[in-house]
């Protein structure tokens, strides 16, 4: 189950599979491109509890990046 609303500026590699009516709708620009590997650093304060989004978007991370 998915909900909510967002912007993100993201590499089409992770979105592509992701695109649908119901899903992600991918909004072209033409002065940005999305083709570029991107990088984003996740960082939190350890003294405040994850809301539930952070909690599950933190999960997804390290189900597809797992540690070697």
């Amino acid at each position: 189950m998915q909900s909510g609303l967002g912007w993100g500026y993201l590499p089409h590699s992770l979105t592509a599979t992701h695109l649908g009516p119901d899903t992600l709708t991918d909004i072209c620009f033409d002065n940005m491109s999305n083709e570029v590997p991107l990088w984003a650093d996740i960082g939190w304060i350890k003294e405040r509890p994850l809301g539930l989004g952070a909690q599950r978007y933190i999960k997804l991370m390290r189900q597809a990046h797992p540690r070697p």
